[in-house]
């Protein structure tokens, strides 16, 4: 899609975020739990786990990305990127 719009000056990049601890994310930390058959009190540590940094992301990191990427004047040189947001995949 970036070799496709960027003649028209549009960037196209795509944030990855993983595992964000968001109120959803903590909604369904029972489920998660239960699924993986974790006990609940150490689903944080389960989780951190995927992450290379051992941590969960908090949606503030993810929007700093995102407000980067969107506040680049003309949308910058950054095109047709992903970026991974640290946290590994679940499967």
């Amino acid at each position: 899609l970036a070799w496709e719009v960027g003649p028209l000056g549009i960037t196209v990049n795509v944030v990855c975020p993983g595992f964000v601890w968001t109120k959803m994310a903590q909604d369904l930390a029972p489920e998660f739990a239960k699924y993986y058959d974790v006990k609940q009190e150490n689903i944080d540590e389960f989780l951190k786990g995927f992450d290379p940094l051992k941590r969960i992301s908090a949606p503030e990191e993810i929007a700093d990305m995102v407000v980067f990427l969107g506040l680049t004047p003309g949308g910058g040189a950054v095109t047709g990127q992903g970026y991974n947001m640290a946290t590994a995949t679940m499967s």
